[in-house]
């Protein structure tokens, strides 16, 4: 199973989203795509393919939804984890997917545990 990693920026660079390193270095993840929101000029492009992600700029802030799809269509992994530009995982995150794709459980979604500090959202 491949992992298609799918990162929404917001007025970030992406050499500083913490995921996007975790997933470069990660032997699970087949393929990156970023979609940016973003409405302030940037070099996203051009940091994006020295790292050989799939950059696509939605010319301004078009919202998360119009975001996501437009990445979709784009992944080419048989499993796609979404995130956000303030996310952080380790690389144990796309080794138990990997697992959990392995499993013998049915499943249609995974979603994460998302805390703030100590505390469950």
């Amino acid at each position: 199973m491949s992992i298609s990693v799918l990162v929404v920026l917001y007025n970030s660079a992406v050499n500083d989203v913490p995921v996007l390193q975790t997933a470069l270095h990660s032997q699970q993840v087949s393929d990156i795509v970023v979609c940016d929101n973003s409405d302030r000029k940037n070099d996203n492009a051009e940091q994006a393919a020295c790292h050989n992600i799939t950059y696509i700029s939605m010319n301004g802030n078009k919202g998360l939804s119009k975001a996501y799809n437009a990445g979709v269509v784009r992944c080419r992994g048989d499993i796609v984890c979404v995130f956000d530009d303030d996310t952080q995982v380790d690389g144990d995150y796309f080794n138990a997917v990997s697992e959990l794709t392995e499993s013998s459980q049915k499943w249609d979604i995974a979603l994460p545990i998302v805390m703030t500090g100590d505390k469950v959202l």
